[in-house]
């Protein structure tokens, strides 16, 4: 998946421990980390499409403004009473932002 530096996204994850596929039910806690960029979500707050067995993680323009250009990275953290588990994803392309300066 590419993003541009300075947009806004839900980025479509799906997250999985070894061959299991994990959805809310599964999940306490789920941290992300995004190159540099590290967020955590406790139990319903993030969105999950059931039909494309989707995660939704939001990412802000300040957030992707700040991520490295290029291939990134990512790492997800799920916490399950006391049991943690880390699935890595594809990595996601970030490429430059066309218009580079904010809304005045």
């Amino acid at each position: 998946m590419t993003v541009y530096q300075g947009e806004q996204y839900a980025l479509p994850l799906e997250i999985c421990f070894g061959n299991k596929l994990l959805t809310p039910q599964d999940c306490d806690d789920v941290k992300i980390q995004i190159g540099t960029l590290c967020k955590r979500y406790r139990a319903g707050e993030l969105s999950f499409d059931p039909e494309e067995k989707l995660w939704q993680f939001p990412l802000t323009q300040a957030e992707s403004r700040e991520l490295d250009l290029g291939r990134t990275p990512v790492q997800v953290m799920v916490r399950q009473g006391l049991e943690l588990h880390v699935s890595r994803t594809e990595p996601l392309y970030v490429g430059r932002c066309i218009i580079e300066e904010d809304w005045e």
